[in-house]
This record gives structure tokens, C-alpha cells and sequence, in this order.
């Protein structure tokens, strides 16, 4: 019988030889527990939120579609030509605003996403500046 551990699984490598597991205490799972599902909890309403924004501004493109659809006339060169246009004009700009309305959702309803425009924008001795990942580095010629 041929020994198995060094055999590479189909081009994924050395299985894992040994995991690791920490225990904790009660009291430390408990707290630990909690705060996980508090932040389960806000994930869940943001993504509820985010669902509901998305919903309400595609709604009106998919009943022009339906309408679309369902009445031949209602296209730019037929009868209903202006009521077209305006409709679809008017279910672009909620579409736009869906769009940019996420980044005020995120920025309402999530701590952490704050917590890093703060970082991305904080304040220097010279004033307001970018932080970005290439000021970071060193670059030399």
C-alpha cells in the first residue's frame, strides 16, 4: 500500500499535515459570540438597505420594459413617442441615482467605512492630502 501524505492532490499541493485550534474561555466566547452577531445584525440591515434602494430605483426601467413589451406603439418612433422618451429619460436618471446614492448608504450605515474614509482623507501638517498606496512606496531611479 502506497503512502498517501506526500502525494500532490491533483495539482493543489501537500494536504495539510495538522490544524490548530484555539479554545476559549466562556465568558470570552460569549462577548466574542455577541459581537459577531451585532455586527452580522448591521451587515444585514445595510445589505436590506441596499436591496430596498435597488429595488425602488430599477422598479420603473422594468415596468417600461413591460410596457415596452406589451404595447408595440410605446417605442421612440411610435405613437406614444414623447411619453417614451420621457419615461425612459426619467428611468436613466434613477438608475444614475442608484449609483450614486451607495456610497451615501455605505457612509450612513457602516462605522468601518467611515473609519476608512477618514483614513484615505486625514489631515497633515500640509495641509488636506490623498493617502494612497504609491505614497506609500518608494520609488527610485
Amino acid at each position: 500500500m502506497a503512502d498517501t501524505r506526500d502525494t500532490d492532490y491533483k495539482g493543489l499541493g501537500k494536504p495539510p499535515q495538522s490544524f490548530s485550534c484555539t479554545l476559549l474561555s466562556r465568558g470570552e466566547s460569549l462577548q466574542q459570540g455577541s459581537s459577531h452577531m451585532k455586527g452580522q445584525g448591521m451587515l444585514m440591515r445595510m445589505l436590506v438597505a441596499m436591496s430596498c434602494v435597488y429595488i425602488l430605483c430599477t422598479a420603473p426601467n422594468m415596468a417600461l420594459g413591460l410596457a415596452r413589451f406589451t404595447v408595440p406603439e410605446f417605442r421612440a418612433d411610435g405613437s406614444f413617442c414623447n411619453l417614451f422618451i420621457a419615461t425612459h429619460l426619467l428611468s436613466v436618471v434613477i438608475i444614475m441615482f442608484n449609483s450614486s446614492i451607495n456610497f451615501f448608504v455605505y457612509a450612513a450605515m457602516s462605522s468601518r467605512f467611515r473609519q476608512e474614509l477618514k483614513a484615505l482623507f486625514s489631515l497633515t501638517d500640509a495641509g488636506m492630502s490623498l493617502k494612497t498606496s504609491i505614497s506609500d512606496t518608494h520609488i527610485k531611479h
